[in-house]
């Protein structure tokens, strides 16, 4: 008996959430999307129980999309629901395109997208229900999410939280909003106490990383190693030339990692010469950068995703005589391999911006943030995770765009100037106790909007449960979105019954 189409966006490139996804295999049009990393070998018998979709072929669409109309692709009345997307779909670009396309072949493609993703769902059996492993950030993937959204097509999000083997399910990008999904299992709250103050897979593997880019930063590449990455790209060469987005030819990518290089040697020597090596000896807020690109910033921080507007409104917040560290992101330098990604994404514009704030002082990248976060008076980040690490120390924070722990009162979501300089100095007032035990009350209301799972394959092998556990667990949660067994009474509907926008599943 087949229950519709369920589409998992994005699990191919994750072997975990695939895994879990095929759960669904026997009772569902199971498409399961990726971008070519999944190798798919003809004798593998599970093929025949899903279709594979190729995010390939919606790379460079307007490669064949040259004289596209928008007016005829997008309704009248549909063009404002299309906005949203097309800012983040602009500023995302600079992932796919090392060399940058004009406006128009940018919007084409934007259009075009939108022609082709409509066109597939008018195509598919219903209903269908979509999820995508992590925030789309990719620009196809930020159209689709918005095609779906158009359409009144549900369509789910897995986050991980910063609470050890927690995850919660969204239906919105969470710029401003939060859209989650209440888990039939939910986590017990008694459990997440116990976890409260321990180190998150997910942040594990993310310390982990930072200081190996710290050791990485400084190593010269060295004629061999170069010699490996250039072979690299000209065994490749067919494929970056035709199938991988960036399509350009294996020359101008040895070319662009080179351009990257000096790009990250330069930064460095910026840091080296300008930025604090420790933290001053007065009173100070802490700003943790966001590495870019990447999803904590596009499509996350939304108007923020220019770090610098939310440091001068911070800046200006701070009481006479506090200082605001900001501090680099190591992994922004730490790409000893050139990481292509950041080719646009150069950051001494940016330190010399932070560096003309009066109150303000760039700290390098290497410096020890914990230690930072440990003396500050008040953290904050677009979106990121020095705001949790400072209330788990019972220090307050604000983040610039909505996250997972916006609800606690000491770590709340300020949109724009006027709540910032209000937020300021009632968190500064707060003390430490108070602090904790906001924390701990806020863990213990939200804990029945977590479950237990992962949506990456590190974060489960750094986990205290096995892989079939936590797998058992996230294929749970795709069930009760997606099958309806009311027949049997074995399971439940989505259903509109929660207070602020929520949902229950």
């Amino acid at each position: 008996m087949s229950y519709g189409t369920v589409f998992c966006a994005d699990f191919a490139d994750y072997p975990f959430m695939h895994e879990a996804a095929m759960s669904l295999a026997d009772q569902t049009r199971l498409i399961v999307g990726g971008q070519g990393r999944t190798t798919r070998q003809p004798t593998d018998a599970s093929l025949d129980r899903y279709e594979y979709f190729d995010w390939r072929h919606y790379f460079r669409l307007a490669d064949f999309e040259h004289k596209l109309d928008p007016a005829a692709v997008v309704k009248p009345e549909r063009i404002n629901a299309y906005e949203p997307a097309k800012h983040h779909f602009m500023r995302s670009l600079d992932r796919v395109f090392l060399v940058p396309e004009a406006q128009a072949v940018q919007e084409r493609l934007f259009y075009g997208l939108i022609n082709a993703f409509e066109a597939w769902l008018a195509r598919a059996p219903r209903p269908l229900t979509v999820f995508f492993a992590h925030t789309p950030h990719f620009p196809w993937h930020l159209v689709f999410h918005q095609v779906c959204r158009v359409n009144r097509v549900p369509v789910y999000i897995f986050r991980t939280t910063q609470i050890a083997d927690a995850v919660l399910l969204d239906a919105d990008l969470s710029v401003s909003n939060q859209d989650w999904v209440r888990p039939a299992t939910p986590i017990d709250a008694s459990w997440v106490m116990d976890q409260a103050w321990a180190r998150s897979p997910r942040m594990a593997n993310s310390v982990s990383i930072n200081e190996r880019a710290s050791r990485h930063a400084r190593k010269r590449l060295g004629f061999f190693r170069w010699s490996a990455i250039v072979w690299r790209y000209f065994r490749d060469r067919h494929y970056l030339a035709h199938r991988h987005y960036h399509r350009l030819g294996w020359r101008a990518i040895v070319a662009a990692a080179r351009r990257r290089h000096r790009q990250r040697r330069a930064d460095l020597a910026y840091l080296d010469r300008h930025a604090a090596q420790q933290a001053p000896t007065g009173a100070y807020a802490y700003f943790g950068l966001h590495y870019q690109p990447e999803r904590t910033t596009v499509p996350e921080a939304g108007y923020f995703h220019d770090q610098i507007r939310a440091i001068r409104i911070l800046a200006a917040s701070l009481p006479s005589g506090m200082t605001l560290l900001v501090k680099e992101h190591p992994r922004q330098l730490g790409d000893r391999r050139p990481s292509l990604r950041r080719l646009h994404a150069v950051r001494t514009p940016l330190y010399e911006a932070i560096r003309r704030i009066p109150n303000a002082v760039l700290v390098h990248a290497f410096v020890d943030s914990a230690t930072l976060i440990g003396g500050a008076k008040l953290t904050a980040s677009c979106t990121g995770s020095a705001v949790f690490e400072g209330m788990q120390a019972g220090i307050p924070g604000l983040t610039f765009a909505r996250t997972w722990h916006s609800d606690c009162p000491s770590g709340p979501f300020c949109a724009d100037a006027h709540s910032v300089a209000d937020t300021v100095p009632q968190l500064l007032a707060k003390s430490t106790d108070e602090v904790r035990t906001d924390y701990q009350q806020f863990l213990i209301d939200h804990a029945p909007w977590w479950f237990l799972g992962a949506n990456d394959d590190r974060a489960v092998a750094r986990s205290a449960f096995t892989r079939e556990r936590l797998r058992a667990s996230v294929a749970e949660v795709l069930r009760s979105l997606t099958i309806d067994d009311s027949a049997e009474s074995t399971g439940v509907r989505l259903a509109r019954d929660n207070t602020r926008g929520e949902r229950s599943a």
